[in-house]
């Protein structure tokens, strides 16, 4: 049984948007020539906000 679409595009959506904010913390360690110390508050926080707008932005 397939998911609905709009249940889809939300999940690779919010997993896009977590892997973005993870690879931007990791450039910026890089730079910065410092350990990668992932800051799982903002990654929560890109995912929660994928997960609410996503829907809306679909629909329309």
């Amino acid at each position: 049984m397939a998911l609905p679409p709009i249940v889809t595009v939300t999940a690779q959506s919010a997993v896009i948007g977590a892997s973005s904010n993870i690879l931007a913390q990791a450039i910026t360690a890089y730079r910065n020539g410092s350990p990668l110390s992932v800051d799982w508050m903002t990654v929560l926080q890109f995912f929660v906000y994928a997960c609410i707008s996503t829907p809306p932005n679909f629909l329309w």
